[in-house]
C-alpha cells in the first residue's frame, strides 16, 4: 500500500532552489535511504514531510490525504520525525523526554497512563538505555540524546518514522543495533 506520494516538489529558501521537481512514492514497510551531497536539500525534503517546512508548491499526499490538510494532532499520530541536531534547553529525565512521545494520543487535561510509562520503558531498555532514564537530558553525549529521541519516536508508535542522519553522532555498535531494531519494527 502506498503510504507517501510526491508530485513536481520545489522548495526555495530566499528565492535559492533546495529542492526542484522532486517526484518519489513510497510504500507501507519500505526502509529507505536519502543520500545525497551536503546541501542537495535531504534534510529540507525530511523537514517538509514533517511540516516543520510548508509545502511551496506541487503535491505531497501522506496516508491517502494532501498533507496540508491534516490537523497537527492527527498527523502527529501517525508521523514521527526525528531531525540530525537536537537542541535541548530543557531539564528533563530521559523517562520524561521519551514519554513525551505519547502526547498526540492524550487530552490536553490527560496526563501519561500506567501504559505509557511501561511501553517508554520498553523501549529504553530495547534500546539498551535503560540506565539512562533518571538522567537530565542535558548531561547525555551527543550519541545519547540522538538514541533518547529516536525512543521518544519509538514510543509515538508512528505509521511512518523518519530520521535525519539517525546514526551521525554514534559509535559503530550503536549504529549497527540501531539499524537492527529498525528493521525488527518493521
Amino acid at each position: 500500500m502506498q503510504i507517501i506520494s510526491a508530485e513536481n516538489i520545489d522548495f526555495a529558501y530566499n528565492g535559492e532552489k533546495a529542492l526542484d521537481d522532486i517526484n518519489f512514492k513510497i510504500n507501507e514497510s519500505d526502509f529507505l535511504t536519502i543520500l545525497g551531497p551536503n546541501g542537495s536539500g535531504k534534510s529540507t525534503l525530511l523537514k517538509i514531510l514533517a511540516r516543520i517546512n510548508e509545502l511551496q508548491s506541487g503535491s505531497l499526499i501522506v496516508n491517502g490525504h494532501y498533507i496540508e490538510n491534516y490537523e497537527s494532532s492527527q498527523y502527529a499520530k501517525f508521523f514521527s520525525y526525528v531531525p540530525c541536531d537536537i537542541y535541548t534547553p530543557y531539564d528533563f529525565s530521559v523517562l520524561e523526554i521519551v514519554i513525551m512521545g505519547r502526547a498526540p494520543y492524550l487530552k490536553w487535561w490527560e496526563d501519561y497512563a500506567k501504559t505509557d510509562k511501561a511501553w517508554a520503558c520498553e523501549i529504553l531498555e530495547n534500546m539498551r538505555i535503560s540506565h539512562l532514564a533518571e538522567r537530565n537530558i542535558n548531561s547525555l553525549s551527543s550519541g545519547e540524546k540522538q538514541l533518547v529521541f529516536i525512543a521518544q519516536a519509538l514510543v509515538q508508535n508512528p505509521r511512518i518514522l523518519v530520521l535525519d542522519e539517525p546514526t551521525s553522532h554514534l559509535d559503530i555498535k550503536y549504529k549497527m543495533e540501531i539499524f537492527g531494531l529498525l528493521d525488527e519494527m518493521r
